[in-house]
């Protein structure tokens, strides 16, 4: 692999390796290899819940305080989401505590408990400003000890990002008819199974490369797992719980999404030309 990486340097060609991110994108490789089987109805095995450059500050103001908060954190830049600035959300509620007699509060007495009206904050800011928001915050406040929280956003999650897919079959299928419908989709004339014992097979999920972790949480939901490559008790385990396993090669599960792929970039990028290898193959070969 280095060497492969060095031929390219020497020879001034960019590399630029999607692979994971393909296979988690809507229409990439996992989703290719569902469309091998027609499977209908299907959502991500594991979704993907990458932190984004963002998080939300959630700060408790007294009311009459908020707006000189708001304004120290809109200065330092938070509160920005797209073409829009000065964004937040301002919630009314009862703030409670109750300080040492060597506090100095700003509302009530010192050992006495308290309630006070206050509002609760909400802002997004980029993870790099957080510093400056948290120092806003602590200067802007009127409290000796402002009480604010951070949050880290995962936009992954909230788009339905992840890998694998689950679904089901258009009809309850034989295991047979699914191998040879699998064979002569990908020109593959050899296929790795793992058969449960299944007579019709209704519900399936595909996962492409080496997907071992995926196994254990699709146990009692699926018939059928369709992937590249997985270990020798990790098919015992499956055939045992009733699933039965076809392994269709680990590169041979992520090469079929290639033609794809090559179509959608040239629809997308006119101007330049796409070429797939012809010497990519499988390191793997049956003798």
């Amino acid at each position: 692999r280095q060497e492969v990486l060095f031929q390219a340097i020497r020879a001034n060609i960019a590399v630029y390796s999607i692979h994971t991110a393909l296979d988690v994108l809507p229409g990439g490789t996992s989703d290719v290899l569902a469309d091998l089987v027609d499977m209908q109805n299907r959502k991500p095995i594991e979704l993907l819940a990458a932190r984004s450059a963002r998080s939300k500050v959630v700060v408790f103001v007294p009311a009459d305080a908020v707006e000189q908060v708001a304004q120290a954190l809109f200065k330092v830049g938070a509160g920005v989401i797209g073409q829009y600035d000065r964004c937040s959300f301002r919630t009314p509620g009862i703030g409670t505590f109750r300080g040492s007699q060597e506090s100095n509060p700003v509302v009530g007495q010192a050992g006495n408990y308290e309630t006070v009206e206050e509002v609760r904050l909400d802002v997004v800011a980029d993870n790099k400003l957080l510093p400056e928001v948290a120092a806003a915050i602590r200067k802007s406040h009127p409290y000796e000890e402002p009480a604010f929280d951070i949050f880290p956003c995962t936009d992954a999650a909230l788009l339905g990002l992840g890998l694998g897919r689950y679904g089901t079959l258009p009809k309850p299928t034989p295991l047979k008819t699914l191998i040879a419908q699998i064979k002569r989709r990908t020109g593959l004339r050899n296929l790795q199974v793992a058969d449960a014992g299944n007579h019709q097979i209704t519900r399936l999920a595909v996962g492409p490369g080496a997907c071992d972790d995926l196994v254990a949480s699709l146990t009692g939901k699926t018939d059928l797992f369709i992937t590249g490559e997985v270990r020798h008790h990790t098919a015992l385990a499956a055939v045992r719980n009733g699933m039965s396993v076809i392994c269709l090669g680990h590169g041979n599960s992520e090469r079929i999404t290639l033609k794809p792929l090559a179509k959608l970039l040239a629809q997308s990028l006119p101007e330049l030309r796409f070429h797939l290898s012809d010497r990519d193959a499988d390191p793997l070969t049956l003798v």
